[in-house]
């Protein structure tokens, strides 16, 4: 194989991974967009990380000095598949712990409610914000 199709085959596999770990978030499969001031960048954002994750793990492995046979590709893109849902999910958590930094400042605030605080314990990044929201 020639080093633009090792590329490409790296890079789509490290976007496969990235959409992967956007479809096993508890949101999905969601647009980019704003909230409360916190940067989601939903599935694309995780295609895109992943695919460069992938990429670079492959790099700087050196895996791309040569052009790549069928064995190598495939390892390489294994490679590349786990890096990007790994590196895709390291984004996902940093934007996840922004939410709860965010709610967990909003509860702080109000005392009002015992029982949402309970409720907070158990619910989801995205469903502790509204809790928060709703105590405030």
């Amino acid at each position: 194989m020639t080093l633009g199709e090792s590329i490409w085959g790296v890079l789509i596999a490290g976007a496969i991974g990235g959409f992967l770990n956007a479809l096993f978030t508890e949101s999905g499969l969601v647009w980019p967009k704003r909230d409360e001031g916190i940067l989601r960048l939903g599935f694309l954002g995780n295609i895109v990380i992943g695919a460069t994750a992938g990429a670079l793990s492959c790099a700087l492995a050196g895996i791309f000095q040569t052009g790549l046979t069928l064995p190598q590709l495939i390892m390489a893109a294994a490679n590349a598949l786990l890096v990007g849902i790994s590196g895709a999910r390291w984004l996902t958590s940093e934007s996840e712990k922004k939410t709860l930094t965010a709610a967990a400042s909003r509860a702080m605030a109000s005392d009002k409610n015992k029982r949402k605080a309970a409720e907070m314990l158990k619910a989801s990044p995205r469903d502790v914000l509204k809790i928060a929201e709703e105590a405030a």
